[in-house]
């Protein structure tokens, strides 16, 4: 049986900067991910993350 996630090791928090709140401010400006219906809002979400996980920070 695998082990449950709850039970796994804490992940320590990352302390976002002031510079990670300014990117994710502008990502979710250019993409807007709330104006999605449909089912689509989850994925715009997920894109925005992959953008900014990809940007060099």
């Amino acid at each position: 049986m695998p082990p449950r996630p709850e039970l796994a090791e804490p992940r320590k928090r990352k302390d976002f900067t002031e510079n990670d709140d300014i990117l994710l401010l502008k990502q979710v400006i250019a993409d807007e991910p709330f104006r999605h219906g449909g089912g689509k809002v989850m994925d715009k979400w997920d894109k925005v993350a992959e953008v900014l996980l990809s940007s060099p920070a």
